[in-house]
């Protein structure tokens, strides 16, 4: 596989990852944890912040374990890293009047003294609970070309739907489509 390539489908897993497309897991007793998602602010090289979120219940523990490596067990992730912040997700009347929402709650987790350019794997726990595998790749601390794909979903589904525009779901199919290519 050309480098080109490799560089396009690294970048199409992190939009993955970035904006939880994949990140929907079975639902477990009365918790699941949805959207995981990678952001950085300042330090994309050295930081990074995990965010995810809990429907139903915030957990009484809850974690990120990162590792370099692939597959690790919960018990041998190098890094396990409780969430800075986290707490009920705001809802307004009018969300609960357009659609019958769980309650949710955000976490966000901190992770510090990260090696530039690195692919770091991770796993959230809550209650002993593990989501699926992700990955994500440090910035490169060298001068390069980096693209990005981005996007947004306001999540406002529900019997009676706030989208904008008439067909919503028909774009949005577009894009999955084009990631899967």
């Amino acid at each position: 596989m050309n480098k080109r390539r490799t560089h396009l489908l690294a970048g199409l897993l992190s939009f993955l990852v970035l904006f939880g497309l994949s990140a929907f897991f079975s639902p477990a007793k009365n918790l699941e944890i949805r959207h995981a998602r990678v952001i950085w602010v300042e330090r994309p090289a050295t930081e990074a912040i995990i965010s995810w979120t809990t429907l139903h219940a915030q957990g009484k523990e809850a974690r990120v374990l990162v590792d370099t490596k692939p597959g690790i067990s919960a018990e041998r992730f190098a890094l396990a890293q409780k969430p800075l912040r986290q707490g009920a997700i705001t809802m307004t009347s009018e969300d609960r009047e357009f659609a019958d929402l769980p309650r949710g709650f955000y976490h966000h987790a901190e992770l510090k003294g990260l090696q530039p350019d690195t692919r770091y794997y991770f796993r959230i726990q809550v209650d002993g609970q593990l989501s699926e595998e992700y990955y994500f790749l440090t910035a490169s601390q060298v001068d390069r070309p980096v693209a990005f794909m981005w996007g947004g979903d306001s999540r406002m589904g529900g019997d009676k739907p706030r989208y904008a525009g008439l067909r919503p779901h028909v774009d949005r199919q577009a894009m999955n489509r084009r990631i899967r290519a």
